[in-house]
């Protein structure tokens, strides 16, 4: 993947984004995209630009009073995959435990 201002090759990166909603700002760890190694100019896919603009549209709408700052991405994922494991844990193999 070429830059589109330089030409310059483009790297795929995990980087930490600063991203703002209204008067809402967080920074977010944990964004793939694509930086040039000539200019550093900084891509992201469709995909990766509208997760960080809904987490940012979402907090910023919210009535939370606690919104986050920072947001990590990575753990965020981790907690989330650890609540669906034990979801399915307690829904799925519980049950089969209490047969009798």
């Amino acid at each position: 993947m070429n830059c589109i201002n330089c030409k310059g090759d483009m790297q795929e990166i995990t980087t930490t984004f600063k991203s703002r909603w209204g008067d809402y700002t967080v920074t977010i760890q944990g964004v793939k995209g694509h930086k040039c190694d000539q200019c550093d100019e900084l891509v992201f896919s469709p995909e990766e630009a509208r997760m960080v603009q809904n987490i940012t549209a979402g907090f910023a709408d919210s009535q939370v009073k606690d919104k986050p700052d920072l947001i990590n991405l990575q753990e965020t994922a981790l907690t989330i995959c650890s609540w669906i494991d034990y979801t399915i844990f307690v829904s799925i193999c519980v049950p089969l435990f209490m047969v009798r």
